[in-house]
């Protein structure tokens, strides 16, 4: 497995603009967030929109922050969905980091 830096190609401002469409918005959104070993589990609460909100957060963040990892839990009846959001060492202040830049 190909070992990447933990960065953002985002610029500082280019973060702040998107912040809402990208991890600091899904970290604000989740009634649940939880530290994890190198990484954060988000929880979401089933409605329309949700899980099309989260693929299309995956989608860009794979573009920007490419060493993150993505498990999307999507369990049966009316359970909420989980995002589990790692990366190597050091990925768990990245995230912290990146959403205080990103705003509140």
């Amino acid at each position: 497995m190909e070992t990447l830096p933990i960065a953002c190609t985002l610029t500082r401002e280019e973060l702040e603009r998107d912040a809402g469409c990208l991890m600091p918005g899904l970290m604000r959104r989740s009634p649940a967030v939880v530290k994890i070993t190198n990484g954060v589990t988000l929880e979401f609460e089933r409605a329309d929109g949700v899980l099309r909100d989260l693929t299309d957060v995956i989608e860009r963040e794979r573009k920007c922050c490419r060493f993150l990892q993505f498990v999307l839990t999507v369990p049966p009846g009316d359970s909420p969905f989980r995002l589990e959001v790692t990366g190597p060492e050091g990925t768990s202040e990245f995230l912290r980091e990146v959403s205080a830049a990103g705003g509140s």
